[in-house]
């Protein structure tokens, strides 16, 4: 095996000099847990993450280390120009107060190499291996090129695996996360148990129905830069709002914001795009693993039924999960009118009748929230990132899946 002193010396980095541009940044997003996330600047030919700092210094959840004597410190960043200066090594480091890091979420770490197993090469000052013992409950996010992957990184007793390993083409989950989806599994096995799973931004994906409406205004829309912005966009650059292609791109006009939310709120809640969605990742692979169990299945959605419901039906069957009326479940509002929270907890009496909710599955922070406060007997699970603006903090007893596929 080629030692670690060998495998620095080809893969040694400088210190000082300009970040590579990195492709893999909206797939680096969707590997981070919502709350605080441990970020580092780059230095001179690893990937820039640095244009998420300001993203997640905007919502509050920006963190950066600052190196003092043999470790790694912790520091909240709010802003970019008054809260960051040049530090050890020429790197940009925080210059505000101590944070105690009880928070972080997610740590986005740097390294020289990586392996598929969570393998990984430092600089060999330890600082992260140090630095992350402390936080066992943060997901530790490798960023690399895929030339810095290798078959195998020599591993000590001292050094800390990664849960994810994001690469500029695909991101490579390793066997050091897990359990949660094993878990509900197991608890499906009681004829009485019951799992509930909301439907779009947890079991599918809004990206496709998004681009589709877009591309429909954009067909009718004087200004060529909407045509041209969304032909370039695909489903994975949406994250919640339909408009985010088009701000991305500096068109920030109201009057074409304004006019493509109106037509997407129009379009985005009707049977015509009901069953546009695809699937989240590994979603049909569990959810029909689930209903081989002798367990109940109920797809609680904010849909209502007077605008979706044939639509929802023919995305279920689409994407091959199951729904029989019996041992799986659709329930959508009766009304649109009627707020999404209000009717998730109306529903909580409805699930109490049918069985014991052994497990929950929701983008909503909220609403993962009020199912754990309902049912804290269950495994309740948040999955992606999601969600409405403004939600509230997710409770530190839910679990987080980034998708179906978490090992």
């Amino acid at each position: 095996m080629t030692t670690k002193a060998a495998l620095r010396e080809r893969f040694r980095l400088p210190r000082v000099g300009a970040a590579r541009p990195f492709s893999g940044l909206r797939r680096l997003l969707r590997e981070l847990p919502p709350g605080d996330v441990l970020l580092f600047a780059p230095s001179a030919d690893e990937p820039d993450v640095w244009p998420l700092a300001a993203e997640l210094a905007a919502q509050g959840r920006l963190l950066l280390p600052r190196i003092e004597g043999p470790t790694l410190t912790i520091h909240r960043v709010a802003d970019l120009e008054r809260d960051v200066a040049s530090g050890s090594f020429g790197l940009r480091e925080p210059v505000t107060p101590l944070d105690s890091g009880l928070g972080v979420a997610s740590v986005v770490v740097p390294g020289l190499a990586f392996d598929a197993g969570g393998g990984r090469l430092g600089r060999g000052k330890g600082y992260y291996d140090r630095l992350l013992a402390q936080l066992p409950r943060a997901r530790r996010v490798a960023v690399t090129f895929d030339e810095r992957v290798l078959d195998v990184v020599p591993m000590e007793a001292h050094d800390v695996r990664m849960h994810v390993v994001v690469t500029d083409s695909r991101t490579l989950r390793t066997p050091w996360t897990g359990g949660t989806l094993s878990r509900v599994l197991g608890r499906a096995a009681d004829v009485d148990g019951v799992t509930v799973f909301d439907l779009d931004s947890t079991l599918f994906s809004t990206g496709v129905r998004h681009l589709g409406i877009l591309r429909e205004f954009a067909a009718g829309w004087p200004d060529p830069r909407v045509s041209a912005i969304a032909d370039a966009t695909t489903p994975d650059d949406f994250d919640w709002d339909v408009d985010e292609p088009l701000k991305r791109a500096g068109l920030t006009d109201p009057a074409i914001v304004g006019a493509l939310n109106r037509h997407w709120a129009r379009a985005f809640f009707s049977d015509a795009w009901a069953d546009a969605d695809h699937p989240v990742a590994g979603a049909v692979a569990f959810v029909q693993a689930l209903a081989a169990r002798p367990g109940r299945i109920v797809y609680l959605t904010g849909r209502a039924e007077s605008q979706m419901g044939p639509g929802t039906r023919r995305l279920l069957a689409r994407w091959g999960m199951p729904l029989d009326d019996a041992r799986q479940r659709l329930w959508m509002k009766p009304s649109e009118a009627l707020a999404d929270a209000s009717w998730k907890q109306m529903a909580h009496a409805q699930l109490r009748d049918l069985g014991r909710v052994v497990a929950t599955f929701e983008n909503e922070p909220g609403h993962a929230n009020a199912f754990l406060r309902a049912f804290p007997g269950g495994e309740h699970v948040l999955v992606g990132n999601a969600h409405s603006h403004g939600a509230p903090n997710p409770d530190p007893g839910l679990r987080w899946v980034a998708d179906f596929d978490e090992p």
